[in-house]
């Protein structure tokens, strides 16, 4: 790892409080709190198909607002485990993750190696554009595959390239490597050895939101036929693939 990239990790938690615009210097429970309508509008249906009362591991589970919501919402059916490389931001979500909730510092390709036919879900949340190179990428799905039971979910949520605003993401980071349309992902996903893959649309946590992402379909749909490029359909400005391991 280069100099520059270790140390951009290193501080990786004041780079996220500044780049999703928290109000205050931390996060604080209420944040935590307001992202759990958000989580399951947008993962709850996939989660609703994990083999019941298997565990779930969040890989790059960041300040653990994921991790946060599945124990809100899914304690009952689900182990839950938080993997992350950065210490900072682990210290950050061990303030308001539940202490059921187990959170790793290690390498995420080490953790799904030492954890073969263990989980039942995986989430991979705003992780791939931050790998360095494509193989290091299919070697993380590949791991993500075998760390699975069989039926067993990977879900993946990557900057979204046919959003018209998608430069700004992209670059919004010095440490993201790559984005993705909703055809490179599930090329991704189905050269990994995944099955059904799919990208899962999102859906909107309340009406405001529903009323910007309609208006944003279609400002996307009407600028696409115009440039003859009417066969692309996932305009949001990230997308969310899944995967089944057979």
């Amino acid at each position: 790892m280069s100099t520059l990239r270790q140390r951009l990790f290193e501080t990786y938690d004041v780079h996220y409080l500044r780049g999703n615009m928290f109000a205050g210097e931390k996060l604080t429970q209420q944040d935590y709190r307001r992202r759990i309508r958000e989580y399951e509008a947008q993962f709850g249906e996939t989660v609703s198909r994990f083999p019941s009362l298997s565990e779930v591991a969040d890989v790059g589970c960041g300040t653990g607002f994921l991790v946060y919501w599945l124990a809100s919402t899914r304690n009952a059916q689900h182990k839950i485990t938080g993997v992350d490389l950065s210490d900072a931001q682990l210290q950050v979500a061990r303030q308001y993750v539940p202490e059921f909730v187990q959170l790793v510092h290690k390498d995420a390709l080490t953790f799904l190696r030492e954890n073969p036919a263990r989980f039942g879900g995986i989430f991979c949340t705003d992780v791939l554009e931050h790998i360095d190179d494509e193989d290091a990428m299919l070697e993380l799905l590949e791991a993500s595959k075998a760390a699975l039971v069989s039926g067993g979910y990977f879900v993946c949520r990557v900057p979204n390239m046919a959003n018209l605003v998608s430069p700004q993401l992209r670059y919004i980071d010095l440490t993201h490597k790559r984005g993705f349309t909703s055809l490179s992902l599930l090329q991704l996903l189905e050269c990994s050895g995944f099955s059904e893959c799919k990208i899962v649309d999102r859906r909107a946590a309340d009406f405001g939101q529903a009323v910007r992402m309609g208006v944003e379909r279609l400002l996307h749909g009407v600028v696409y036929r115009i440039c003859g490029v009417g066969n692309e359909r996932h305009f949001s400005r990230t997308l969310v693939g899944v995967g089944r391991a057979e």
